[in-house]
């Protein structure tokens, strides 16, 4: 008897561990490194060979995962993702006729924007050329686009090596709701600031991207672990 109730107190403790251990909670930041596959812009197929410079930002946020066994387990979370670069060789100047209603941007513009025409630094060189003429109140800048969201993973993670230096391939999908949206102007020479002068208007609410990355993990002690897990986010 005593033997059975010692086997059955031994079996209780494993089992009450086994279930303790599947849960992990962390928190996380990362270095955000931001770049296109392919040329064009979002904003205006007027502005596809302008060059682009991809910002680099951060994310931080907080997640949790679930062991379904030694090896694969579910994660998910919540996080900030900032995503920002700019269209540079931008020549712009004010008009007296209402640029939303005739320019082929991709721009819902505000009041600041509405009679700012925006050109290809080129083809203000083209009409000066061909007329020999310029606006006089012309400047030349970038635009910069940055967008906000929030953002919701789900993943699997599938470890190839479970010890104290762990290594795991993981996969999904994150939901992005989108929490800021805004497009502005700035001159090369600084005198004119960053003007905001609209948002994007062919951005959704609600975006996916597919995820697929590596995880490499540290146990320092039974209840604490180091990971590093760097991800490709399309």
């Amino acid at each position: 008897m005593e033997k059975l109730l010692r086997e059955k107190e031994t079996k209780k403790v494993a089992d009450e561990k086994e279930k303790w251990s599947k849960w992990a909670v962390n928190s996380f930041v990362s270095p955000i490194f931001f770049n296109s596959f392919a040329n064009g812009s979002p904003i205006s197929n007027e502005f596809a060979s302008n060059e682009k410079t991809f910002n680099n930002s951060t994310s931080y946020g907080v997640g949790v995962s679930y062991n379904v066994n030694k090896r694969l387990s579910v994660k998910t979370g919540v996080s900030n993702l900032n995503l920002d670069y700019d269209t540079e060789n931008i020549a712009f100047y004010s008009s007296f006729e209402d640029q939303s209603k005739i320019s082929n941007t991709n721009i819902e513009r505000n009041s600041n924007g509405k009679y700012l025409v925006l050109k290809h630094e080129k083809d203000i060189s083209k009409s000066v050329i061909e007329n020999q003429m310029i606006p006089s109140n012309q400047n030349s800048g970038k635009l910069n686009q940055k967008t906000q969201y929030v953002e919701v993973p789900l993943e699997l993670s599938y470890a190839i090596l479970n010890k104290k230096i762990g290594i795991a391939i993981k996969g999904g999908m994150s939901t992005l709701f989108l929490t800021e949206n805004v497009i502005s102007i700035s001159g090369n020479d600084g005198n004119d600031g960053n003007m905001q002068i609209g948002k994007a208007s062919n951005l959704n609410n609600v975006h996916f991207s597919s995820n697929l990355g590596l995880g490499f993990r540290y146990n320092f002690m039974k209840n604490f672990q180091l990971n590093v897990e760097p991800t490709l986010k399309y």
